[in-house]
């Protein structure tokens, strides 16, 4: 089985799984914002103080400050058709999602506990089997493990 993930970076592009139909660019913008929802919901909804958990870390008395989270989806993928602006046919394979968040507590007089997330969404395929127009697509990127 093929396992070289490739980056979807035209946000032209459409992906379609369980049903639903996405052009790249906004499926990259939905999951962003759910993301960013969830994290707001958690802090919102629990008397932890989310920021200050992943704030600093503790280790032999040195402190690590964490800025960021790296979120992955599991590293086969999810089964999916992936459609390439200007190729005739849909591609089977499979999906993979990684988002880096970026946070940032929100210091001001009168607002406790709240954070700004910056979310970075990337999507990449693995093509099933390698067509002709997989091959040519190949050719204009770079496999990521």
């Amino acid at each position: 089985m093929n396992q070289n993930f490739y980056p979807l970076e035209s946000g032209k592009d459409v992906v379609s799984f369980n049903g639903h139909t996405y052009i790249v660019g906004k499926l990259k913008a939905l999951i962003g914002q759910q993301i960013k929802q969830k994290f707001r919901n958690v802090v919102s909804d629990s008397q932890i103080h989310f920021v200050d958990l992943f704030e600093q870390v503790l280790n032999e008395n040195a402190f690590f400050e964490t800025q960021n989270i790296t979120w992955s989806s599991s590293r086969e993928g999810r089964k999916c058709h992936f459609l390439k602006v200007g190729y005739p046919e849909w591609q089977p394979g499979r999906l993979r999602i990684k988002a880096d968040i970026e946070f940032r507590k929100i210091e001001q007089p009168g607002i406790i506990n709240d954070i700004d997330l910056n979310v970075e969404v990337f999507l990449e395929f693995c093509y099933d089997q390698t067509s002709e127009y997989a091959l040519s697509y190949l050719n204009n990127t770079s496999g990521v493990n």
